[in-house]
């Protein structure tokens, strides 16, 4: 067994199997790097892996399609993924998505029915080349802001330019509930 310490979150993806993530000095998480960076339990860790998508809401109704979750700025939000933790009607939560999980819609193209979900119509305020990919940044009509990452291929076939009005999805089997919020 060999510990390896890094800050480097793509070096630990690498390079480990096991991660445990620290915080001035208490472990918030440590599991595989899977659990880690797919289903991050708390805000730190989540924003440690580089999750910038992270909301506050109430969970409105729990069933066998999932968690809905009402989100001020983004409405009703379905997620797939049950946390380790017991949730409640009523119960506030925080919630995150992935910027590379946000899928932006073609207005060109029928509706998927994996994606018909989560729907939210806003505004492109910002653009990042990065070679092989981008990143938008996206304003809901409610003032919520999305980073979103993209391939370089699907930047061009959406034709996007800032002020550009479009409408994302967010994923419901890609939302994850990072941690309950005790207030």
């Amino acid at each position: 067994t060999t510990i390896f310490v890094t800050h480097d979150i793509e070096e630990a993806f690498m390079l480990g199997k096991k991660i445990a993530v620290v915080n001035h000095g208490r472990v918030e998480q440590f599991g595989t790097r899977e659990d880690v960076f797919y289903r991050p339990k708390t805000k730190n860790v989540a924003k440690f892996i580089g999750t910038r998508n992270i909301f506050n809401g109430v969970i409105k109704s729990i069933n066998s399609r999932g968690i809905t979750i009402y989100a001020e700025g983004i409405g009703d939000c379905i997620a797939e993924q049950k946390p380790d933790h017991e949730l409640s009607l009523g119960q506030k939560v925080s919630f995150g998505i992935r910027p590379e999980d946000v899928i932006i819609r073609r207005s060109d193209m029928p509706l998927n029915r994996s994606l018909e979900h989560n729907l939210v119509d806003g505004t492109v305020t910002g653009i990042i080349g990065k070679g092989m990919n981008y990143t938008v940044y996206f304003k809901s009509k409610e003032d919520v802001s999305l980073k979103i990452d993209i391939p370089n291929t699907a930047f061009k076939r959406l034709n996007m330019s800032i002020d550009s009005n479009i409408t994302v999805s967010l994923k419901k089997e890609s939302i994850w509930i990072i941690e309950t919020l005790n207030e």
